[in-house]
């Protein structure tokens, strides 16, 4: 009896998302069943020599082969961005399809925020139905057409309802993506609507498959739900007992502030890494004048992203 193809894996980084980056694929490892083994392909935002050095020293060769992958950065320079939170690298999923190698048919796209708490494989097998991806459904941007949906659903004639995904946790038919060339309409998009994004790749992926995508138990993307607009940091987990733990909030368990429920089992798969040991330290934007300043800066930013939108 032959058994399951080992699962793929793809992922995207800069230099900003070493560690992070190092956590995730450590998780994965660590939960896939036994006797199985993965290759990893990291889209390289522009990792630093020795954060790739670490990567490598918190993996087992034996069962993660880790491929770096350069992207062609110059198709993003226009792309939308948040400063310290959203870089170009979030729209490099885009680009998976065509970077990796053409007798690759599927692949599990991860973001790097994130913690995996269960073997991969199972979600590697996942039945598409014919669909390019299958993906969770958002917990705050549940449909096109919501208060925070797509901005401009209208304008592309797309239907009220339509389901909206979170691109965090993707797996993804690449054969499907190469013939119906996906990635460059995603590309066209991008170029001709990136004033119109709220969600970055998202919005994008979501604008172009239009409800197109197989629906994922949610507990493969476990998103943090915002308790209030003016409080985004506030967060709680859901549904309980997670697959993949996904982090999906400016307030990252990297960073002093987060108030994650699950922040514990970041640092959990952190210290079987080369970063063993690090934790976050109180600076003075945690004082209360930080604070302010912090929501000052949050504000302005907000009113600089719709005076860009409008």
């Amino acid at each position: 009896m032959s058994r399951e193809p080992d699962p793929a894996v793809v992922c995207a980084a800069d230099s900003h998302y070493a560690m992070p980056l190092a956590v995730m694929i450590r998780s994965a490892l660590d939960h896939l069943a036994e006797g199985r083994s993965f290759d990893a392909y990291v889209i390289d935002g522009g990792l630093r020599r020795w954060q790739k050095e670490k990567v490598l020293a918190s993996l087992d060769p034996g069962r993660v082969r880790v491929h770096w992958v350069l992207p062609d950065r110059r198709l993003f320079r226009k792309a939308p961005v948040s400063p310290g939170h959203i870089s170009e690298a979030t729209y490099y999923r885009i680009l998976a399809a065509d970077l990796l190698p053409p007798e690759l048919s599927r692949v599990i796209y991860l973001d790097s925020d994130l913690v995996v708490r269960e073997d991969l494989g199972r979600l590697f097998e996942t039945d598409l139905a014919g669909h390019p991806l299958a993906a969770a459904i958002d917990t705050t941007v549940k449909t096109i057409s919501g208060s925070f949906g797509l901005h401009n659903y209208r304008e592309l004639g797309l239907p009220i309802g339509l389901p909206y995904f979170n691109a965090g946790v993707l797996v993804l038919d690449l054969a499907r993506w190469r013939r119906d060339g996906i990635a460059d309409r995603a590309l066209t998009h991008l170029a001709e609507h990136r004033h119109q994004l709220r969600l970055w790749d998202q919005d994008v992926l979501n604008a172009v498959l239009a409800g197109d995508f197989r629906e994922l138990d949610p507990r493969w993307n476990a998103q943090p739900r915002i308790v209030t607009t003016d409080a985004p940091d506030r967060v709680t987990a859901t549904p309980e007992a997670p697959w993949i733990v996904h982090f999906a909030s400016p307030s990252k368990p990297w960073k002093f502030e987060c108030s994650h429920p699950l922040r514990a089992l970041f640092f959990e798969s952190l210290d079987r890494t080369a970063w063993a040991g690090w934790r976050p330290r109180r600076t003075l934007r945690h004082t209360r004048a930080g604070r302010i300043a912090t929501r000052v800066q949050r504000r302005l930013q907000d009113r600089i992203a719709k005076a860009i939108r409008r």
